[in-house]
């Protein structure tokens, strides 16, 4: 009977063991979960927070291009501005395209004057802009909010030239545009170089990007 006991209670000893091992390697798993999950959900959202970056550069371009499209009277400054709508545009759609197949909500902002309600006169539309700027910073953040703000600010600087001083104060904002663009794009590359599907889709952009880099410098040779 004694030894019946001791062996009924070591059995007692060991399932107790057993079972707070259990408790405790759950307990780790739980908590590994959690970590994991944490860094997949801060993963997802830098890559969200890149491809708005992305898709604001390709609206500002686009933006920039209607805006010389209207203003500039030179032929080359005008085919450069189309240039930089229809492959602006082809790259904004791509990356849609691409969003849409990763079930991401890309930030689409209507960038013209009356898009974010600036260029109103007096006070009305600086409190309309205001107010644009503060529903946008609630929907997608400051950062972004400042970047459009950033882009507003140029654009409207631009906007009030003409004539020759219009054409080189473009093609200079193009440049420097496009190549932090690019820098931006080559960042991406190896950054997602494990999603082929982004990946390439950068690998093109970053080409058509070069391809405009080069086209700038063509035509400032004519307007200089």
């Amino acid at each position: 009977m004694r030894i019946q006991r001791m062996l009924l209670g070591m059995s007692l000893m060991a399932a107790l063991a057993v079972g707070g091992f259990q408790t405790a390697a759950a307990g780790g798993g739980e908590k590994k979960q959690e970590r994991m999950g944490k860094k997949v959900g801060e993963a997802v959202s830098k890559k969200v927070d890149y491809l708005n970056r992305l898709a604001l550069f390709d609206a500002g371009q686009i933006e920039m291009g209607r805006l010389a499209m209207k203003q500039s009277t030179n032929p080359e400054v005008r085919q450069l501005a189309q240039q930089l709508v229809n492959n602006h545009q082809q790259q904004l759609d791509s990356l849609q395209a691409y969003a849409d197949g990763e079930a991401i909500k890309l930030a689409m902002v209507d960038l013209s004057q009356e898009g974010l309600g600036v260029g109103g006169a007096g006070m009305a539309g600086q409190e309309a802009a205001a107010q644009k700027m503060e529903e946008m910073s609630q929907k997608y953040g400051k950062e972004y909010t400042r970047d459009v703000d950033a882009f507003a600010k140029k654009r409207n600087e631009l906007a009030s030239k003409s004539g020759a001083d219009f054409d080189k104060t473009f093609l200079s904002d193009v440049k420097k545009s496009q190549e932090r663009g690019a820098k931006m794009v080559k960042q991406g590359i190896s950054e997602y170089r494990d999603d082929p599907a982004l990946a390439s889709l950068l690998g093109q952009t970053h080409g058509v990007l070069e391809q405009n880099i080069q086209s700038v410098d063509s035509v400032w040779k004519a307007v200089k």
